[in-house]
């Protein structure tokens, strides 16, 4: 998954990896949810973060 994640987003791009009941916390602060229709036991989450540049 790493290549391709690397051919999709430019190296700039901060890519940091938590357990899932880290994940589980940060979901509860999330602001929208992007569902991806995959399913399953470690189907592929992400948690997208845009910070503010003024």
């Amino acid at each position: 998954m790493d290549a391709a994640y690397a051919e999709r987003w430019p190296s700039a791009a901060k890519v940091t990896y938590i357990p899932h009941s880290e994940f589980d916390e940060e979901m509860k602060h999330v602001k929208a949810v992007i569902r991806t229709g995959q399913y399953g036991l470690h189907a592929p989450n992400i948690i997208l973060q845009s910070g503010c540049t003024y």
